[in-house]
């Protein structure tokens, strides 16, 4: 009767527990899986657009916006999400970005950028189930290769870069806020209230004068970026019960 007893006990708890990760479709009277939400999940955010300016002060100048920088190259990215409710979220991650900005002296335009490694550290409040949240923290970029590009015409451009130049500071922190809409699209103003520019940095010419050409010179960035984040393993739901907690998100709109 012992062996008998305990292995109704099994089979009764094994039942139990599939039929709690199933749900019955009343339509079609089948079951179908249903997964448990994950906390933690892996994304992989894309900024395939940005437009980014700086606030500008030379020596003997006033301060000002430079001329808008449009870059359509996709900076890459890793994120690591943990949603602590359905409603609140932490976040960090990695990404490869290119930021930098354009200024005008006369007819000569010069674009400074560099190639940085972002880590990011924010909150998530809103809808994350559904994709509809705001976002907001800071974190610091490591950038580890400087370009200026230089030119009059089109016809005629000057170039140089530096890998791990002191042309930057080693560390730029920033700070950041931004929107996500279902099915991931993201829309993210981001600032850098230090400067850009190293004003400690030195050049020497050909006769070996030396001079630091970013003396007195105040560089914030201000980046406006349009992504896409792709995540992975978040919440598997089964499509059909997905599509109804929209319907009824849309209905709550309509009824307020």
């Amino acid at each position: 009767m012992r062996p008998l007893l305990l292995t109704t006990l099994l089979c009764t708890t094994l039942c139990a527990t599939r039929t709690a990760a199933q749900k019955v479709d009343t339509v079609s009277n089948f079951k179908v899986e249903v997964n448990v939400p994950k906390r933690f999940y892996v994304g992989s955010g894309l900024d395939f657009a940005l437009l980014s300016t700086s606030i500008t002060s030379r020596p003997g100048e006033s301060t000002y916006l430079t001329i808008p920088r449009f870059t359509a190259i996709v900076n890459l990215g890793f994120s690591f999400n943990y949603d602590l409710t359905e409603h609140f979220g932490i976040m960090t991650g990695v990404g490869l970005r290119n930021i930098g900005f354009i200024e005008k002296y006369d007819d000569l335009k010069v674009k400074r950028r560099v190639y940085a490694l972002g880590i990011p550290l924010g909150i998530k409040i809103g809808d994350l189930r559904n994709r509809n949240f705001i976002f907001a923290g800071g974190g610091i970029d490591l950038p580890f290769h400087y370009k200026v590009k230089s030119f009059t015409s089109r016809s005629k451009k000057e170039k140089e870069g530096e890998w791990f130049g002191d042309q930057t500071p080693r560390i730029m922190p920033f700070v950041f806020i931004g929107h996500s809409w279902d099915p991931g699209v993201t829309l993210k103003l981001q600032y850098y209230p230090g400067n850009f520019l190293n004003p400690n940095y030195e050049t020497t010419d050909a006769s070996g004068y030396t001079s630091k050409p970013f003396t007195d010179y105040k560089v914030n960035l201000l980046l406006l970026s349009l992504g896409f984040d792709i995540h992975y393993g978040q919440y598997k739901i089964q499509q059909r019960e997905y599509l109804d907690l929209k319907k009824k998100r849309e209905q709550r709109k309509l009824e307020m």
